[in-house]
């Protein structure tokens, strides 16, 4: 990966934005929040699974938004997430076979 970020860390990102829409079935993405959510879970992933991580304001530079937005976006997925971060293994298995299953899909 270009990040220097193991692949753990979007298999969790992808499994928090499931687990956040599953908690909140009024919640919609859009294309107007949809890499706000996907930016809030990377960042809240790397921070729980990685020991070494850039600090918020290079994520906010990133995705393009400022870095009083990013804290507040990573406060409220908490919230959303109610603050449950950990992934049992046998659902991280789940959903790592859901992406390489996506990923072969999309080079056929």
């Amino acid at each position: 990966m270009y990040s220097g970020y193991s692949d753990s860390c979007f298999v969790l990102a992808f499994a928090y934005i499931d687990r956040l829409l599953q908690n909140n079935p009024g919640f919609i993405l859009t294309k107007y929040n949809s890499h706000r959510i996907v930016l809030s879970a990377v960042v809240l992933a790397i921070n729980y699974s990685e020991d070494n991580y850039f600090d918020n304001a290079v994520f906010a530079r990133i995705g393009g938004i400022s870095l009083p937005e990013l804290n507040l976006l990573e406060i409220y997925t908490l919230l959303l997430l109610r603050h449950e971060l950990y992934v049992d293994s046998e659902l991280y298995f789940l959903y790592t076979q859901e992406l390489q299953l996506q990923n072969m899909k999309k080079e056929v």
